[in-house]
């Protein structure tokens, strides 16, 4: 049997290493730890880059990302795994802030001390008839000294309020990460509602905030990641609830999907007696300290070579979303895509080198390889919503089909067993009986060479 993490991952470089690293910890699904890297990766590259996909045409870095998996495939613990040095920092912030704290209310109550004297200076003077002008410009002076308490900058906001959110993005918190472990908060939340002040935020646009009962602001220059991680039932419950609106509204299009394939039912000890030192998720935590402490600004841009390629990439979005190409049907996805691919190729070269702020052709087609997968996932998990019941039971064999060859691939397997398939076979795909029926109609059509070993049924690939 082959390890699960002979799976590769897509990223490149170091990127490539930490993941590899961390599926060796973990066992989860490749694809799983690529989006929570990315996720992670984009938090500390979006406050000091911005990417320039042509000259003149600039946008933030910031990704908007969501996980699909059943209990078990380790999505939480992957996310602290990632997130440990970003969490960290936050802590200590936060220790700093309560130190800071302390200090201030020390601070205040002198000045509220000095206040309570001058007001009494005052009093005896307005008593005795005396002339009070010298007091009062001392009193003005020492209002203009009142001690202010500065927030502290949160950098992750975990299952937030919109409210929470835009008030910290409004004030100290510019560049922030709004993460939700479980999606079903986000759903029944008031967040959901909220897509398009997200979008808006993607986007980097100053962002006007009215409010009924307290005062409106304005959030300028903000900059968001997004990670979102949910159950199959949550997710399904979430397109079809709001499939019109996310998808009219253009979120569901600004958002790279995954739903991996589990891992569950292989995560053996294949190195017990390892001892894993983590080296690769060291450097990883000390890029993630070092960027989010950077107050320098850079514009990240395309060399030549990778500004050409970009331009080619573009133009391949652009072509297939003619009417009857292959993404007329995700024209939403797809007129975002080019620009997810500058933001994926500026977060992985901004995260990954320092001394050059020109994209390499090699991290941007990485990053095209990456977005070419989550296209893939975007047309498989989104377009199934808006199809009848034939086009869609086809569209669900063709996809189990293309599943069960990418398992044996990744494995070095010339096929699989029925019993696998229907044991591990793709998440959205269970219940109802819906593997067992594609299973029969795959070998009614002949699809597949079926052969017989130990009576057990054997898919020949």
């Amino acid at each position: 049997m082959t390890p699960f993490n002979d799976r590769r991952s897509k990223l490149p470089g170091e990127l490539h290493s930490v993941a590899h690293e961390v599926a060796i910890i973990m066992q989860a699904p490749i694809e799983l730890i690529d989006t929570v890297i990315l996720a992670a990766a984009s938090t500390a590259v979006q406050a000091s880059c911005m990417v320039e996909r042509k000259p003149g045409l600039s946008s933030p870095v910031s990704l908007f990302l969501l996980t699909i998996c059943d209990p078990g495939e380790r999505k939480s613990a992957v996310q602290s795994l990632v997130f440990k040095a970003i969490s960290e920092l936050q802590r200590e912030r936060i220790r700093e802030g309560e130190v800071k704290k302390q200090q201030h209310s020390k601070e205040h109550m002198k000045w509220k001390e000095k206040s309570r004297r001058l007001r009494s200076e005052i009093n005896i003077a307005l008593k005795k008839g005396k002339d009070i002008d010298e007091i009062e410009m001392r009193q003005a002076a020492h209002m203009d000294e009142e001690p202010i308490l500065e927030a502290i900058p949160k950098i992750v906001f975990e299952d937030a309020t919109p409210e929470a959110l835009l008030s910290g993005l409004s004030g100290t918190d510019k560049s922030v990460a709004l993460i939700y472990d479980e999606l079903s908060s986000f759903v029944n939340g008031h967040m959901s509602r909220k897509t398009a002040i997200l979008n808006s935020i993607w986007s980097g646009k100053d962002t006007s905030v009215d409010r009924n009962t307290s005062p409106s602001f304005e959030i300028q220059n903000p900059r968001l990641t997004c990670l979102l991680q949910a159950q199959p039932a949550v997710f399904d419950k979430f397109l079809k609830a709001a499939n019109e609106e996310i998808r009219g509204n253009g979120f569901l299009s600004r958002v790279l999907l995954a739903y991996p394939i589990s891992t569950q039912g292989e995560r053996f000890n294949y190195y017990p007696n390892t001892d894993i030192r983590h080296l690769c998720l060291e450097w990883f935590y000390e890029r993630c300290r070092t960027l989010l402490g950077r107050k320098e600004q850079c514009v990240l841009r395309f060399s030549r070579e990778s500004q050409s390629r970009w331009i080619q990439i573009a133009d391949y979005y652009e072509a297939n979303i003619q009417e009857g190409r292959p993404f007329s049907k995700i024209r939403d996805f797809a007129s975002k895509a080019a620009e997810n691919v500058a933001r994926v190729a500026a977060v992985i070269h901004g995260f990954s080198v320092d001394d050059c702020e020109e994209i390499s052709v090699q991290n941007l087609e990485a990053a095209f390889e990456i977005m070419d997968w989550h296209r893939q996932q975007y047309q498989s998990l989104v377009l199934t919503s808006d199809l009848d019941p034939e086009t869609e039971f086809n569209n669900d064999l063709e996809f189990l089909v293309e599943w069960m060859r990418d398992v044996a691939a990744s494995k070095g397997w010339v096929g699989m067993y029925r019993s696998y398939v229907q044991q591990y076979g793709p998440n959205r795909l269970r219940g109802d009986g819906k593997i067992k029926k594609l299973l029969d109609a795959m070998e009614d059509l002949r699809w597949l060479n079926i052969e017989y070993h130990e009576r057990k049924k054997f898919f020949r690939l």
